[in-house]
């Protein structure tokens, strides 16, 4: 592919997966496989339901390909297809699964220089962690949409079918609830 040319738009790949080009849906897949399985592990909060999400959700798309209406942003509808999977899987298993220590530790990689603020670095962060895995499901999820995805909040109202005054309560509510961890954490510190 020449790189002056431009990435063709999801709603084009979406096109050509219809007509079953598979190195459309193999290009789609590379560009939101690492975002929606991001989702899903901090939904559920496992790697291997995270990964078993990931893997349906994209055989979703290709089994609905010709369904999808391209007026409609293929990012909320994956999003959608994901959340609807995840919400099945909640089903099946009412609290998520902690993070184990090995897990805890590939999220906290090193990210300063010097032993003690590593440290503090990587407490703050399973503190967070923690923290945004007790949220609850709705509001966990608007933040997550919000924050990691970087979703409108328009996008997200689509995605998770409520109004975008919700969303946007959701995710101040979640927001807040992180600060006031963090305030008794370095109240506890």
């Amino acid at each position: 592919m020449d790189d002056d040319r431009p990435e063709p738009t999801d709603e084009a790949l979406m096109d050509r997966i219809a007509r079953e080009d598979v190195s459309a849906f193999d290009l789609l897949v590379r560009r939101y496989q690492v975002p929606v399985y991001n989702y899903a592990f901090r939904m559920t909060g496992g790697v291997t339901s995270a990964e078993d999400l990931t893997q349906e959700a994209f055989l979703r798309v290709w089994r609905s390909r010709h369904r999808y209406e391209s007026a409609h942003p293929f990012r909320t509808w994956l999003f959608t297809i994901a959340r609807r999977l995840i919400l099945d899987e909640w089903k099946k298993r009412p609290a998520p699964v902690p993070l184990t220590p090995a897990e805890e530790d590939a999220l906290c990689g090193p990210r300063c220089e010097g032993p003690w603020e590593r440290l503090m670095a990587n407490e703050l962060e399973a503190v967070m962690e923690a923290a945004l895995a007790g949220l609850p499901e709705d509001l966990r999820e608007a933040l997550l949409l919000r924050d990691m995805e970087e979703m409108s909040y328009e996008q997200i109202a689509r995605v998770v079918g409520c109004p975008v005054g919700t969303v946007k309560s959701r995710i101040n509510a979640a927001r807040n609830r992180l600060k006031e961890r963090v305030k008794e954490w370095r109240k506890d510190g």
